[in-house]
């Protein structure tokens, strides 16, 4: 059986307003030891930026969520480029799925990680927080 997710990525503005840019849906392999386990070490891959300058790359940076969310989706399809990993309408509620993650980019350009399964809110924290969470 598959255990199905999506990941909801956001932008704030200025006044800390959350914003959806995009929803990745994710056939099997869902869970926070799974998906959780990839999406967080992709996250701390990154520093999230705004502007570049030439001393910025892309395997280290990203210029704000929107870069941030389409190099995840990068990331993800070399891994799966048939099937299992899709675009889905941008939405937060689990429609079928065991697990959704929201990755909120902050207007610091901090990131912020929740995780949610069927029963309600499992967590919400720093990049940092969510490796060991996906590691319980």
């Amino acid at each position: 059986m598959s255990t199905r997710s999506i990941t909801t990525f956001f932008d704030t503005d200025y006044a800390g307003k959350p914003e959806r840019l995009c929803t990745i849906y994710r056939h099997f392999d869902g869970y926070p030891e799974g998906h959780g386990a990839e999406l967080f070490e992709f996250l701390t891959t990154k520093t999230v930026i705004d502007g570049m300058g030439a001393e910025h790359t892309a395997n280290k940076y990203a210029n704000g969520a929107g870069c941030l969310a389409a190099q995840f989706i990068q990331h993800i399809k070399a891994k799966y480029p048939l099937g299992n990993v899709y675009m889905a309408r941008p939405r937060v509620q689990l429609q079928g799925e065991e697990y959704g993650y929201e990755v909120t980019v902050l207007p610091n350009g901090c990131v912020r990680v929740e995780v949610r399964g069927v029963n309600g809110k499992l967590f919400k924290g720093s990049v940092a927080e969510f490796g060991v969470f996906c590691k319980q």
